[in-house]
């Protein structure tokens, strides 16, 4: 199949390779950088396979799209898990990314103090 990249350039590789296997083509750094593919401006996990001729771009955690990636799949992924180890019977509601990092709504059976924050911040420790 046919990689096209986003500065033109065109290279052939078999069918079935994933994002992260180009990205490793290209250069080992770039493979530890990359967080996301855009396949024909579309947004991908690294792991899908690619099956067909098209345009790929690597998103790279150091750009504000691979920010906001990290901060949803692994920061905001994390509080979440932690939340309903420790509260089984919590409620999660909308986890969106915001500007300068994200955020939970978060539905508890009682109100929470700044005790039971500082309990989710080492269970979110202990996870990571």
């Amino acid at each position: 199949m046919s990689i096209t990249f986003p500065d033109g350039h065109k290279k052939i590789f078999p069918d079935g390779l994933s994002g992260h296997d180009i990205a490793k083509t290209i250069s080992k750094s770039l493979s530890k950088q990359a967080v996301a593919i855009k396949i024909d401006g579309v947004q991908k996990d690294l792991t899908d396979p690619i099956t067909k001729d098209c345009e790929v771009s690597l998103i790279t955690v150091n750009t504000d799209e691979g920010l906001e990636i990290m901060r949803h799949t692994v920061a905001a992924q994390v509080l979440a898990r932690a939340i309903k180890n420790l509260y089984p019977k919590a409620k999660l509601a909308i986890g969106p990314t915001i500007k300068n990092g994200f955020y939970y709504d978060v539905m508890f059976e009682k109100p929470i103090s700044f005790e039971d924050l500082e309990f989710i911040e080492k269970e979110m420790k202990r996870i990571s």
